[in-house]
């Protein structure tokens, strides 16, 4: 599928000195077996350490035993002894493997036979869908989010960069800060940057799974293969992530492949009579006479959506003008709900009890 030190599925370990590609492969093989201390074969200093330490945490999604942190012993400058440390999944380790291998190969073999757009689509639904997001044991982990369903931005994000790495399209960590959804706060944060075809996407399930929490079943793809600039007002990079490749892919955006904003996409899963966007009156009045034509009975709903102050501040004015257009000598009572989503959209829900 691919070799285990490729820099195009491992950019991490690409980045580093010869000096330190030998030492991420002794430590990887140590980490591997969970081996208590690991004695560097190469002359090493704590600050070579500490970045083989970091590339394998966020290059290797797999190695949910392992805490990403180490104590070292140095003599004259030089760590002559490395001690990983291991969190409380390292024991009964073969028992946690199990578990999340068979959480793997299901998901591997709900995708099997798709493009690799179509893969990161079906993977992504199921993530939010089972997923949720919560500070709970080993949050922090793959193990976390594909076994316990429970996880952190850094657990879905790994959880998502080791079915991806094992699938063969090349997914990597990245971590920075971003603006809170709520808080409106620069905190860490963590998202995937994947390649599809010859271009990088931008991917935030965590931010994805967590657009609306009133609504659970929400399935957003707010955050769902953009580019640098579209992410640039919430995401930031860590230095140590900005050598990663510049995400300016189009081609795959959810806009692209789906014909759908993603906004809209959010509202038409809260159920809609008629899908067609109106930010004017024209379009207002085209869509409620079409939709009144059509409807049959005493009682009548009408739901669409909407964007914009114009038409939330006339929706009993230009209901009045529609609704005489195709019943002119017709009485009516009309309730009409709205229901905000994000970006200025929302959905207009017309209840209408014919005289």
């Amino acid at each position: 599928m691919n070799n285990d030190y490729e820099p195009l599925f491992y950019p991490f370990y690409g980045n580093l000195s010869d000096n330190e590609k030998k030492l991420y492969q002794q430590v990887l093989v140590g980490i591997n077996i969970v081996k208590d201390v690991i004695k560097p074969t190469t002359k090493i200093n704590a600050d070579e350490v500490n970045n083989v330490i970091k590339a394998i945490i966020y290059d290797r999604p797999e190695l949910f035993w392992f805490s990403g942190n180490c104590a070292y012993a140095m003599l004259r400058d030089v760590v002559t002894a490395i001690k990983p440390e291991y969190n409380g999944l390292a024991k009964n380790l073969k028992s946690h493997q199990r578990l999340l291998d068979k959480s793997v190969e299901e998901y591997i073999k709900m995708v099997k036979g798709k493009e690799p757009h179509e893969q990161e689509r079906l993977i992504h639904d199921q993530m939010v869908k089972t997923i949720s997001y919560e500070f709970v044991g080993f949050h922090q982990t793959a193990y976390a989010a594909l076994v316990e369903r429970k996880a952190v931005c850094a657990g879905y994000t790994r959880a998502f960069q080791l079915l991806m790495q094992k699938l063969g399209t090349p997914c990597y960590y990245c971590s920075g800060t971003a603006i809170g959804m709520e808080d409106n706060e620069w905190s860490r944060h963590a998202w995937n940057i994947l390649k599809l075809d010859d271009d990088f996407y931008n991917l935030d399930i965590t931010w994805n799974d967590c657009y609306d929490k009133a609504a659970k079943n929400h399935i957003s793809y707010m955050y769902y293969n953009c580019t640098d600039m579209q992410m640039m007002d919430n995401h930031r990079r860590a230095e140590k992530h900005a050598f990663l490749p510049i995400c300016s892919g189009e081609k795959y955006s959810f806009d692209n492949l789906y014909g759908i904003q993603p906004e809209l996409e959010v509202i038409y899963q809260d159920g809609v009579t008629c899908k067609t966007p109106v930010t004017n009156k024209l379009e207002f009045l085209k869509v409620m006479t079409s939709e009144l034509k059509g409807k049959k009975g005493k009682t009548i709903e009408i739901s669409f959506p909407a964007k914009g102050d114009k038409v939330k501040d006339n929706i009993v004015d230009w209901f009045k003008e529609a609704f005489s257009t195709v019943y002119s000598n017709r009485g009516c009572k009309m309730d009409c709900t709205t229901t905000d989503y994000k970006n200025g959209w929302y959905k207009l829900k017309y209840t209408i009890k014919m005289m």
